[in-house]
């Protein structure tokens, strides 16, 4: 088959399965601007993929094919869209799943089933972030009660007096009460923008081509513990800090905020980082003569 009728080929294959996805896609765009906590995860995630392609392009080297591969994909994909227009109580994920396996079958046929590994790292993490933003309103309060609850601990163990304080109102209030102070522990609280960018850039960093299973384990295993962490100790620092000083309260939260979500992200990409490898050994020959 001629290229420029192959190049055409794929150019309608992808106008048409860009119309199916259409709704996914802006519901996503849309999730990530109303959202503030999914931005960075957006971010993350169009960052990958255009630094996959941008390091994979060479408009020399594109010679599009239709391999059995990608054809495979696609299959796959249009599966998934089945059981999803049947079990409507696992729509969603099919659905996500589905334009996942499109997404790679279409790489495939544009770089060849070889390259495919190095755009998983960018195909990983739009799958975490669409899952995620799903799970937005379910996970919210139990995020806040276990932000409220870690928080607590921390500032027991300073002997710092505390008190959780629930209060039934619509929606319900968690307050944390120190030193006449109360501070609630709101909906911007419950650390799942930092849960998401975790999230994210573990999947991201785990599905990285050489990397060993023992780091990709590790990473995926400690990004939601550490997120979790690092909100509580964000939650710590901004109420010990009000308490004992006179700075305006917002530039407290938004620069506290600030530094233990960087610390967060900080320690999960240092725990799934590919090791740089050590330069060869040289070998010193004896001296002639």
């Amino acid at each position: 088959m001629k290229q420029w009728i192959l190049i055409g080929l794929l150019g309608v294959m992808g106008l048409l399965l860009l119309l199916i996805y259409a709704p996914l896609l802006v519901w996503m765009e849309r999730m990530a601007v109303s959202r503030a906590q999914l931005g960075t995860g957006a971010v993350l995630v169009v960052f990958t993929l255009a630094i996959s392609v941008w390091d994979r392009l060479d408009w020399k080297k594109i010679k599009p094919n239709l391999n059995p591969d990608g054809v495979g994909y696609l299959a796959l994909a249009f599966v998934c869209l089945w059981l999803a227009a049947r079990w409507r109580w696992l729509q969603f994920p099919l659905v996500l799943i589905s334009f996942a396996l499109t997404l790679t079958g279409f790489l495939t046929f544009l770089f060849g089933s070889l390259s495919v590994r190095w755009f998983l790292p960018a195909i990983g993490g739009l799958l975490a972030f669409g899952l995620l933003a799903a799970l937005f309103p379910a996970l919210d309060w139990p995020l806040r009660a276990v932000a409220a609850q870690w928080s607590a601990q921390v500032l027991s163990w300073f002997d710092v007096k505390v008190a959780l304080l629930l209060y039934a109102a619509q929606p319900p209030a968690l307050v944390l009460h120190l030193n006449h102070q109360g501070f609630l522990v709101a909906t911007e609280c419950n650390g799942f923008g930092l849960l998401t960018s975790s999230v994210i850039l573990a999947s991201i960093l785990a599905l990285q081509p050489g990397l060993r299973w023992t780091r990709r384990a590790a990473v995926v295993g400690v990004a939601v513990p550490l997120a979790l962490l690092c909100n509580a100790l964000r939650i710590v620092s901004i109420a010990l800090t009000a308490v004992h000083t006179h700075w305006p309260y917002e530039m407290i939260h938004e620069g506290l905020g600030t530094v233990f979500y960087l610390a967060g992200l900080f320690l999960v990409w240092r725990v799934g980082a590919r090791p740089t490898p050590a330069p060869p050994a040289r070998v010193l020959g004896k001296a002639e003569g």
